[in-house]
């Protein structure tokens, strides 16, 4: 699970407070590819779909870093971990816990609305694995998250009113939704949760208007499709396979290709599961294909043993894990 420290999010925001917020309403495709040429929005999880968690400001540095000082503080008022990655767009900060979605003026810290998750009290006894949210996705005027009892809802980023929900799977099957989904090529793509208890990780992509489910492609290849010879106990294994997908990917515009990392495999004890058990603990890539509704899944790199372009991606991926988590609250600072 990422550890907590403070990342490259938290940084920008400090020094946002030197600029002017923006102030237009729409966050186009060509908007979030632009994410990173633009210092004054952070329009996706990651920083941009590279996912570096770097920002060109350059108004803080080592000069003056010192003489930071807290500008406001927001109480998440919650007890669980805290994993949100913050995004900010015309003059908002768009924040989650697993419990509710806020939106707070990037100047002042003020609450402009709060929007609670509506799920059955025993979802957090059930959930797997750590009772957290990791931001959300921002597009046309639309807020998306994932919730604990694997549900993928649209909010207006104005109100906070809920425009739609779509159950992903019961989760009381053992799976349950933490990521942050990613919106590429106007398509809303989300993970999964559970790889402890014993899913079959996948990945799904939604319509943004209508919360219509318009591909899912399983992490965990069936009998037949390629892979499948790696789990070899003969029986059901691949079933529960686990190879979860609770980290937002990356994507290449130009390419128009998803790259995303799986979790571990599914049960703990290796021995109920003998051979590679593809394609867990692995980076997959997959073309996005918005008219087709599906997505096309190979293996580029597993975390042992890559090499070549494959341990360059591995790398940038495992840099991507470390670092989504400040505990307590969100504190702004300006230099003074």
């Amino acid at each position: 699970m990422p550890i907590p420290h403070l990342n490259g999010a938290f940084v920008a925001m400090l020094a946002l407070s030197l600029i002017a917020p923006e102030t237009t309403l729409a966050q186009s495709t060509s908007d979030l590819i632009n994410d990173t040429k633009d210092p004054t929005t952070i329009l996706t999880y990651g920083m941009g779909y590279g996912q570096t968690r770097h920002s060109g400001l350059r108004g803080i540095n080592l000069d003056n870093i010192g003489r930071l000082r807290p500008e406001w503080t927001y109480s998440l008022s919650d007890t669980r971990g805290q994993e949100t990655f913050p995004l900010i767009h015309d003059g908002k900060m768009y924040v989650t816990t697993h419990a509710s979605t806020m939106a707070l003026d990037l100047v002042t810290g003020r609450q402009i609305w709060k929007t609670l998750v509506d799920y059955s009290a025993d979802t957090p006894r059930v959930a797997c694995c750590g009772i957290v949210n990791r931001g959300v996705a921002l597009y046309e005027g639309k807020v998306f998250r994932t919730t604990l009892d694997a549900h993928v809802i649209a909010l207006d980023a104005e109100t906070g009113n809920e425009l739609w929900r779509t159950q992903s799977i019961d989760h009381k099957t053992g799976y349950s939704m933490t990521v942050a989904p990613m919106m590429a090529d106007g398509v809303l793509i989300t993970g999964i949760s559970g790889g402890e208890y014993g899913i079959r990780g996948y990945l799904e992509g939604y319509d943004p208007d209508t919360g219509v489910r318009v591909w899912r492609n399983y992490t965990i290849p069936a009998p037949g499709e390629p892979g499948s010879e790696t789990w070899q106990d003969g029986g059901d294994a691949w079933t529960r396979g686990g190879a979860p997908t609770w980290l937002t990917g990356s994507y290449d515009p130009e390419l128009n290709t998803v790259f995303w990392g799986t979790g571990n495999p599914s049960s703990w004890n290796a021995a109920t599961r003998p051979g590679d058990n593809l394609y867990a603990s692995s980076i997959m890539a997959g073309i996005n294909q918005t008219i087709l509704m599906s997505l096309s899944m190979v293996v580029i790199a597993t975390w042992i043993g890559a090499e070549g372009p494959g341990a360059l991606i591995l790398g940038a991926q495992h840099y991507v894990a470390k670092g989504q988590r400040l505990l307590g609250g969100w504190q702004f600072c300006s230099l003074r």
